[in-house]
């Protein structure tokens, strides 16, 4: 009699002696279904339990008595955290103050830096060597004298009825070889500077300075010298002479001229409370009374 059993799969009855199933067609034996294929996957699963067990230890409760400590540690970190803060705030008190000193330091030096270089109050204009349009330029008025060519101590000014400055033009040419004074007038058309400097002032401004000596220049009567009898002592050289003008202007136009005189030694003059100017070269003034 054939020795019977079932198949794993299909549960069909086959005989024993079959490795195959005849119905499903599948092995009648499976690997796992042999008992030390347990064994050893039992085995198996167990190392990598004990393994995870060993590498990933479940944390041990701490016993009741560790509390305080945990309240110590807790009150370490906290006061270390305060000291912390603490001198957290001290070193950003310091870096304020630092700052804040620095600020003000700058502060400071920007105000020195502003007021060395902040622009005088002076802002009158000045002209110097050049020429200048009358009415766009420069302004029409009085205007002081300063002879700025060291060299050959000799300035002029030309006033001109036309921009392009031809000889025909020129209403006025005045020699300086001191400082003193000019009067642009409205009607002239252009101006010619060389060796001196001007700068307008005001008549009115004027406060009286009398000098009872001076050197070559032009001097206002009620201003630089005050009327009265003065010697004027020639200082040529050479062929050269002196010479003296008494004004009733300073534009220096030939009818602005009361009397002139070329000379050598020395004249004797009258200054008279109507004149305006003085204008001398190449001399020395000094008043006798």
């Amino acid at each position: 009699m054939v020795k019977m059993t079932r198949c794993k799969y299909c549960n069909s009855q086959i005989p024993s002696s079959e490795k195959n199933c005849p119905y499903c067609g599948c092995k009648s034996i499976k690997l796992y279904d042999i008992w030390w294929v347990w064994a050893i996957s039992f085995f198996v699963v167990a190392g990598i339990v004990i393994g995870l067990a060993i590498k990933f230890p479940y944390p041990v409760t701490k016993p009741a008595n560790s509390t305080a400590s945990m309240q110590k540690d807790v009150k370490t970190a906290e006061d270390k955290k305060a000291s912390q803060d603490i001198k957290a705030s001290k070193d950003e008190k310091g870096t304020k103050a630092i700052k804040a000193t620095e600020d003000e330091k700058a502060t400071k030096d920007e105000k020195a830096t502003v007021t060395e270089n902040a622009p005088t109050t002076d802002n009158t204009p000045k002209f110097s060597d050049g020429q200048y349009i009358v009415g766009k330029d420069i302004k029409a008025g009085l205007y002081k004298v300063t002879l700025t060519d060291t060299k050959t101590k000799v300035g002029y000014i030309e006033r001109a009825s036309s921009a392009d400055m031809s000889a025909a033009s020129i209403l006025a040419n005045i020699t300086f070889m001191g400082d003193g004074y000019v009067k642009i007038k409205s009607t002239d058309v252009a101006v010619k500077l060389h060796g001196i400097g001007i700068t307008p002032i005001n008549y009115k401004n004027l406060t009286p300075n009398y000098k009872n000596e001076a050197s070559s220049g032009t001097y206002l009567v009620g201003v630089d010298i005050k009327p009265g009898t003065y010697k004027i002592d020639s200082t040529a050289t050479g062929t050269n002479k002196a010479y003296f003008a008494r004004l009733s202007s300073v534009s220096m136009d030939k009818n602005d001229i009361i009397k002139y005189q070329f000379f050598k030694g020395y004249v004797t003059v009258q200054i008279l409370p109507t004149d305006v100017a003085l204008h001398i070269q190449n001399a020395t003034l000094t008043l006798v009374k």
